[in-house]
Protein backbone atom coordinates (compact mmCIF):
# COMPACT_ATOMS: atom_id res chain seq x y z
CA UNK A 1 0.00 0.00 0.00
CA UNK A 2 1.02 3.32 -1.16
CA UNK A 3 1.73 6.14 1.18
CA UNK A 4 -0.38 8.01 -0.61
CA UNK A 5 -3.30 5.20 -0.22
CA UNK A 6 -2.49 5.02 3.95
CA UNK A 7 -3.19 8.97 3.96
CA UNK A 8 -6.59 8.26 2.55
CA UNK A 9 -7.61 4.93 4.50
CA UNK A 10 -6.81 6.83 7.43
CA UNK A 11 -8.60 10.13 6.54
CA UNK A 12 -11.75 8.20 5.76
CA UNK A 13 -11.64 6.24 9.04
CA UNK A 14 -11.43 9.06 11.26
CA UNK A 15 -14.32 10.48 8.99
CA UNK A 16 -16.51 7.76 9.81
CA UNK A 17 -15.34 7.81 13.38
CA UNK A 18 -16.78 11.86 13.37
CA UNK A 19 -20.38 12.53 14.95
CA UNK A 20 -22.42 13.88 12.71
CA UNK A 21 -22.33 17.78 12.76
CA UNK A 22 -24.17 19.45 15.04
CA UNK A 23 -27.99 21.36 14.15
CA UNK A 24 -28.39 24.95 15.45
CA UNK A 25 -31.68 25.47 17.82
CA UNK A 26 -33.16 28.98 17.99
CA UNK A 27 -35.70 29.34 21.28
CA UNK A 28 -38.03 32.01 21.56
CA UNK A 29 -40.43 32.98 23.84
CA UNK A 30 -43.92 33.44 22.63
CA UNK A 31 -46.92 34.59 23.30
CA UNK A 32 -50.65 35.06 21.76
CA UNK A 33 -53.15 37.34 23.37
CA UNK A 34 -57.03 38.11 22.54
CA UNK A 35 -59.20 40.61 23.85
CA UNK A 36 -62.82 41.81 23.60
CA UNK A 37 -64.09 46.06 23.09
CA UNK A 38 -63.67 45.77 26.64
CA UNK A 39 -60.35 44.78 26.74
CA UNK A 40 -61.24 41.36 28.55
CA UNK A 41 -59.74 38.00 27.44
CA UNK A 42 -62.13 36.03 25.59
CA UNK A 43 -63.09 32.19 27.33
CA UNK A 44 -61.41 29.23 26.40
CA UNK A 45 -64.24 27.88 23.78
CA UNK A 46 -65.35 24.55 25.38
CA UNK A 47 -63.68 21.14 22.98
CA UNK A 48 -61.25 23.47 21.33
CA UNK A 49 -57.79 22.68 21.31
CA UNK A 50 -55.56 23.93 24.08
CA UNK A 51 -53.77 27.87 23.68
CA UNK A 52 -56.35 29.31 20.98
CA UNK A 53 -58.57 31.58 22.61
CA UNK A 54 -57.97 33.80 25.60
CA UNK A 55 -53.79 34.43 26.38
CA UNK A 56 -51.21 31.78 25.77
CA UNK A 57 -47.50 32.03 26.60
CA UNK A 58 -45.47 28.93 24.67
CA UNK A 59 -41.92 28.53 23.12
CA UNK A 60 -41.24 28.30 19.84
CA UNK A 61 -38.52 27.01 17.92
CA UNK A 62 -36.53 26.58 14.73
CA UNK A 63 -34.16 23.81 14.36
CA UNK A 64 -31.66 24.18 11.22
CA UNK A 65 -30.03 21.27 9.94
CA UNK A 66 -27.37 20.94 6.94
CA UNK A 67 -30.51 20.29 4.23
CA UNK A 68 -33.78 20.22 6.35
CA UNK A 69 -35.66 22.84 8.97
CA UNK A 70 -38.22 22.65 11.57
CA UNK A 71 -39.98 25.83 12.47
CA UNK A 72 -41.75 24.78 15.70
CA UNK A 73 -45.63 27.21 16.04
CA UNK A 74 -47.77 27.23 18.65
CA UNK A 75 -50.18 24.36 17.80
CA UNK A 76 -48.12 23.26 14.05
CA UNK A 77 -44.60 22.68 13.27
CA UNK A 78 -43.29 22.85 9.72
CA UNK A 79 -40.28 21.03 7.86
CA UNK A 80 -38.78 21.24 4.50
CA UNK A 81 -36.83 19.01 3.71
CA UNK A 82 -34.92 20.57 0.99
CA UNK A 83 -33.11 17.69 -1.01
CA UNK A 84 -36.17 15.67 -1.43
CA UNK A 85 -38.09 19.36 -2.43
CA UNK A 86 -40.88 17.93 0.12
CA UNK A 87 -42.77 20.24 2.30
CA UNK A 88 -44.24 19.10 5.87
CA UNK A 89 -46.93 20.44 8.15
CA UNK A 90 -47.75 18.80 11.11
CA UNK A 91 -51.20 19.08 13.70
CA UNK A 92 -50.03 18.53 16.68
CA UNK A 93 -53.60 18.74 18.31
CA UNK A 94 -54.95 15.79 16.38
CA UNK A 95 -51.41 13.74 15.78
CA UNK A 96 -52.01 14.41 11.79
CA UNK A 97 -49.82 15.61 9.22
CA UNK A 98 -49.61 16.80 5.78
CA UNK A 99 -46.91 15.98 3.05
CA UNK A 100 -46.80 18.97 -0.16
CA UNK A 101 -44.50 18.19 -3.04
CA UNK A 102 -42.26 21.15 -4.36
CA UNK A 103 -43.07 23.11 -5.90
CA UNK A 104 -47.18 23.61 -4.61
CA UNK A 105 -50.29 23.37 -6.85
CA UNK A 106 -52.90 23.96 -4.60
CA UNK A 107 -55.23 23.76 -7.33
CA UNK A 108 -54.03 20.77 -8.22
CA UNK A 109 -54.58 18.76 -4.70
CA UNK A 110 -58.02 20.68 -3.73
CA UNK A 111 -61.42 19.87 -4.79
CA UNK A 112 -63.24 22.61 -6.56
CA UNK A 113 -64.85 23.80 -3.40
CA UNK A 114 -61.71 24.23 -2.07
CA UNK A 115 -60.82 25.75 -4.70
CA UNK A 116 -63.21 28.65 -4.54
CA UNK A 117 -62.30 28.45 -0.67
CA UNK A 118 -58.62 29.73 -1.29
CA UNK A 119 -59.94 31.49 -3.91
CA UNK A 120 -61.34 33.88 -1.76
CA UNK A 121 -59.36 34.00 1.18
CA UNK A 122 -56.24 35.00 -1.54
CA UNK A 123 -58.52 37.83 -2.74
CA UNK A 124 -58.84 38.72 1.13
CA UNK A 125 -55.59 38.34 1.87
CA UNK A 126 -54.18 41.26 -0.82
CA UNK A 127 -52.76 43.92 1.16
CA UNK A 128 -51.57 47.86 0.86
CA UNK A 129 -48.13 47.69 3.13
CA UNK A 130 -46.15 51.22 4.44
CA UNK A 131 -43.21 50.51 5.62
CA UNK A 132 -41.50 52.12 8.25
CA UNK A 133 -37.14 51.84 8.48
CA UNK A 134 -36.02 53.49 11.61
CA UNK A 135 -32.27 54.05 12.04
CA UNK A 136 -32.03 53.09 15.87
CA UNK A 137 -30.20 50.31 17.26
CA UNK A 138 -31.05 48.62 20.37
CA UNK A 139 -30.20 45.53 22.44
CA UNK A 140 -32.58 42.61 21.83
CA UNK A 141 -30.89 39.97 24.00
CA UNK A 142 -27.38 39.03 22.75
CA UNK A 143 -28.37 41.23 19.10
CA UNK A 144 -28.29 44.63 17.93
CA UNK A 145 -31.29 44.76 16.21
CA UNK A 146 -33.20 47.78 14.15
CA UNK A 147 -36.79 48.19 14.07
CA UNK A 148 -39.34 47.76 11.38
CA UNK A 149 -42.70 48.68 11.38
CA UNK A 150 -45.39 47.41 8.73
CA UNK A 151 -49.24 48.44 8.64
CA UNK A 152 -51.07 46.13 6.58
CA UNK A 153 -54.27 46.62 5.19
CA UNK A 154 -55.73 44.04 3.97
CA UNK A 155 -58.37 43.49 1.16
CA UNK A 156 -60.82 41.82 3.08
CA UNK A 157 -64.23 43.90 4.22
CA UNK A 158 -63.84 42.68 7.87
CA UNK A 159 -59.94 42.10 7.63
CA UNK A 160 -59.20 45.24 9.52
CA UNK A 161 -55.61 46.47 9.91
CA UNK A 162 -52.47 44.87 11.22
CA UNK A 163 -49.50 46.73 12.52
CA UNK A 164 -46.46 44.54 12.53
CA UNK A 165 -43.29 45.80 14.62
CA UNK A 166 -40.05 43.97 13.47
CA UNK A 167 -36.56 44.06 15.24
CA UNK A 168 -33.80 42.68 12.73
CA UNK A 169 -30.34 42.10 13.03
CA UNK A 170 -27.62 41.32 10.46
CA UNK A 171 -25.66 39.75 13.15
CA UNK A 172 -27.30 36.85 14.58
CA UNK A 173 -24.31 34.53 13.92
CA UNK A 174 -26.54 31.38 12.10
CA UNK A 175 -27.19 30.99 8.97
CA UNK A 176 -30.87 31.29 8.22
CA UNK A 177 -31.29 31.06 4.55
CA UNK A 178 -32.84 27.64 4.76
CA UNK A 179 -35.49 29.16 7.21
CA UNK A 180 -35.88 31.39 4.82
CA UNK A 181 -36.57 29.31 2.13
CA UNK A 182 -39.10 27.68 4.52
CA UNK A 183 -40.87 30.93 4.63
CA UNK A 184 -41.04 31.19 1.00
CA UNK A 185 -42.21 27.41 -0.26
CA UNK A 186 -44.62 27.60 3.05
CA UNK A 187 -46.27 30.63 0.98
CA UNK A 188 -47.57 27.77 -1.53
CA UNK A 189 -49.46 25.93 1.10
CA UNK A 190 -50.89 29.51 2.49
CA UNK A 191 -50.94 32.02 -0.43
CA UNK A 192 -53.18 33.75 1.08
CA UNK A 193 -50.54 35.47 3.19
CA UNK A 194 -48.08 36.19 0.46
CA UNK A 195 -48.27 39.92 0.19
CA UNK A 196 -47.59 40.53 3.73
CA UNK A 197 -45.16 38.00 3.93
CA UNK A 198 -42.89 38.48 0.89
CA UNK A 199 -42.85 42.38 3.02
CA UNK A 200 -41.33 40.73 5.99
CA UNK A 201 -38.73 38.41 4.04
CA UNK A 202 -37.53 41.31 2.24
CA UNK A 203 -36.34 43.13 5.25
CA UNK A 204 -32.63 42.40 5.95
CA UNK A 205 -31.22 40.16 8.46
CA UNK A 206 -33.28 37.75 10.90
CA UNK A 207 -36.03 39.14 13.72
CA UNK A 208 -35.09 38.39 17.35
CA UNK A 209 -38.10 40.50 18.64
CA UNK A 210 -41.61 40.68 17.02
CA UNK A 211 -45.04 42.42 17.79
CA UNK A 212 -48.20 42.46 15.78
CA UNK A 213 -51.53 43.89 16.86
CA UNK A 214 -54.81 43.48 14.68
CA UNK A 215 -57.84 45.14 15.35
CA UNK A 216 -60.71 43.94 13.73
CA UNK A 217 -64.69 44.73 14.83
CA UNK A 218 -65.10 44.40 18.51
CA UNK A 219 -61.97 42.59 19.36
CA UNK A 220 -58.49 42.68 18.58
CA UNK A 221 -55.35 40.21 19.64
CA UNK A 222 -51.77 40.85 20.36
CA UNK A 223 -48.36 38.21 19.54
CA UNK A 224 -45.20 38.59 20.65
CA UNK A 225 -42.15 37.07 19.93
CA UNK A 226 -38.77 37.16 21.01
CA UNK A 227 -35.47 34.90 20.60
CA UNK A 228 -33.85 33.70 24.06
CA UNK A 229 -30.91 31.84 23.05
CA UNK A 230 -29.28 29.73 20.24
CA UNK A 231 -27.87 26.30 21.48
CA UNK A 232 -25.89 24.04 19.30
CA UNK A 233 -27.91 20.16 19.49
CA UNK A 234 -26.55 17.18 17.57
CA UNK A 235 -28.11 16.18 14.86
CA UNK A 236 -31.40 13.86 14.72
CA UNK A 237 -32.74 12.62 11.60
CA UNK A 238 -35.82 12.24 13.21
CA UNK A 239 -36.60 15.58 14.63
CA UNK A 240 -37.40 16.06 10.53
CA UNK A 241 -39.62 13.46 10.14
CA UNK A 242 -43.22 12.81 11.34
CA UNK A 243 -43.87 11.37 14.40
CA UNK A 244 -44.77 7.30 13.37
CA UNK A 245 -47.80 8.05 15.45
CA UNK A 246 -49.12 10.95 13.04
CA UNK A 247 -51.51 10.09 10.58
CA UNK A 248 -51.11 11.35 7.11
CA UNK A 249 -54.12 13.58 5.71
CA UNK A 250 -55.53 13.29 2.25
CA UNK A 251 -56.19 16.41 0.50
CA UNK A 252 -59.89 15.88 -0.48
CA UNK A 253 -60.75 16.78 3.21
CA UNK A 254 -61.01 20.07 4.60
CA UNK A 255 -57.77 21.54 6.04
CA UNK A 256 -57.53 22.68 9.80
CA UNK A 257 -58.22 26.01 10.63
CA UNK A 258 -55.20 28.14 9.43
CA UNK A 259 -53.32 30.18 11.82
CA UNK A 260 -50.69 32.89 11.44
CA UNK A 261 -47.28 31.93 10.56
CA UNK A 262 -44.90 31.45 14.13
CA UNK A 263 -42.18 31.79 14.67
Amino acid sequence: MTLATRLLACSLALGLALPLAADQLLIFAAERKQFNSQLEFFPQEPGREKNLEGGAAYEGRILIGEDSVRADGERDSWIYLRKEKKLLRLHHHDQTYREYDLPIHLDKLQDEKERKATARKIADGRAEITLQKSDEIVPVGSWSARKFTLEVRLAGAHSGIIEVQTWHTTTLGVDTALYDELQRVRLGALPWNKDWQEAELGLPGFAVRRHQERQYEQWRWIRTLELLKIEEVPHAPEAFRPPAEYRRLPFTQPQPPSKDQEP
